[in-house]
């Protein structure tokens, strides 16, 4: 009799047991982790992204730090320029410079007097070789390169009126000309570009 009232409640029992074991079969795994591992994988996120953005953040500071490099060495490169072009814009412009301008001219005079006139031999200042190694000066050395300096100065000219002018300078004087022509060709240059960047 006792088996009999037993059995139906084990049945009971075995099929509550059964439904229990189902339903927690049925859960998500991924739900059933324990809080602390959730927790920590979340922190591990945050952290992850709080060295990514300081990563970002470092190179955007070294990439300004890096373009702000550059301008300041372009400006550097710039006034160096600027300061060089107007030391040699005053000295080309000053009267020392003339002079030397002067004495180069009186000095190609005499060597080519002395080549060709015969009369340093004859009164002893020059011997024949002396006279031969000054023509062979004038042929060789002088007379090239004053025909080069003289192109380069005609093509430096601005001016259309005073292209022949310095053209002619630069055949009797030589670099100096040449020189005077090409930084006072970038010094209107610079006042030009000066300009064009004042505002109206």
């Amino acid at each position: 009799m006792r088996a009999l009232l037993a059995a139906p409640g084990q049945h009971h029992s075995a099929a509550f047991q059964r439904k229990r074991n189902y339903d927690e079969s049925s859960k998500p795994r991924g739900l059933a982790l324990p809080p602390r591992r959730t927790t920590a994988l979340v922190s591990q996120r945050k952290s992850d992204d709080g060295s990514v953005t300081r990563a970002v953040r470092q190179q955007q500071k070294a990439d300004n730090d890096l373009h702000y490099d550059d301008g300041e060495e372009e400006d550097k490169t710039k006034e160096t320029t600027s300061t060089l072009l107007d030391t040699a814009h005053a000295i080309t412009s000053s009267w020392t410079y003339a002079l030397a301008e002067v004495f180069v001219v009186l000095a190609i005079l005499a060597l080519i007097d002395c080549g060709w006139s015969g009369d340093w031999s004859r009164i002893g200042a020059a011997t024949t070789e002396n006279e031969a190694q000054a023509r062979w000066l004038v042929l060789h050395l002088v007379l090239p390169a004053h025909v080069v300096t003289s192109c380069v100065t005609h093509w430096a000219t601005e001016e259309e009126e005073k292209k022949i002018e310095n053209a002619a300078r630069s055949f009797a004087v030589g670099g100096l000309t040449m020189i005077k022509v090409l930084a006072q060709r970038e010094v209107d240059k610079r006042s030009e570009r000066e300009e064009e960047r004042r505002p109206f």
